[in-house]
């Protein structure tokens, strides 16, 4: 196996990863910081929002850039 094929073979299971780990993580911390501001008001439900918006955002565009780069 050359040194390309053991990338694409490392790169796709990636993908996968991504796909089934990532970017399902990414919509519920987003879902979950919106409910958060829903349900709560006041400090404490920027303390929640914020961080979960943050890293569902960051989260959903790793995923994104995931699957753009590698294909």
């Amino acid at each position: 196996m050359s040194f390309i094929e053991i990338m694409h073979t490392y790169f796709r299971s990636e993908k996968l990863e991504a796909f089934w780990f990532i970017l399902p993580v990414g919509i519920l911390l987003f879902i979950f910081g919106i409910v958060a501001l829903k349900a709560e008001r006041g400090g404490f439900a920027w303390g929640v929002a914020i961080p979960c918006l943050i890293f569902g955002i960051t989260y959903r565009e790793m995923h994104i850039l995931s699957f753009g780069l590698f294909m």
